[in-house]
């Protein structure tokens, strides 16, 4: 089984369609959390590093999240979709419970 397939349609069900849908948004989310941090970090306002912290933690959180979804897809016997390159650490963070 390649990444981010499942072996036949009835391995889809309702929760694998909304899991692959809430990957989605999270990684989006991830990567404007990140975008903004960095943002924020080059204006060299001091205010702004408060921003710019802010949104490297929900950035973690985020990816909290992320293994969370992955590793549920995983149970039901599913690989994840692929990781964007900046994301590549959370593979080696994740692991099936």
């Amino acid at each position: 089984m390649g990444e981010g397939t499942i072996d036949s349609a009835d391995d889809w069900d309702i929760t694998t369609v909304e899991d692959y849908r809430w990957h989605e948004e999270l990684v989006s989310r991830w990567q404007r959390a990140r975008a903004e941090a960095r943002r924020y970090l080059i204006t060299g306002d001091p205010a702004a590093q408060d921003l710019a912290r802010a949104n490297d933690e929900l950035a973690e959180s985020i990816k909290k999240n992320l293994v969370s979804v992955r590793n549920r897809l995983r149970g039901e016997g599913i690989s994840p979709p692929k990781l964007p390159p900046e994301l590549g650490d959370l593979e080696e963070t994740e692991r099936p419970a």
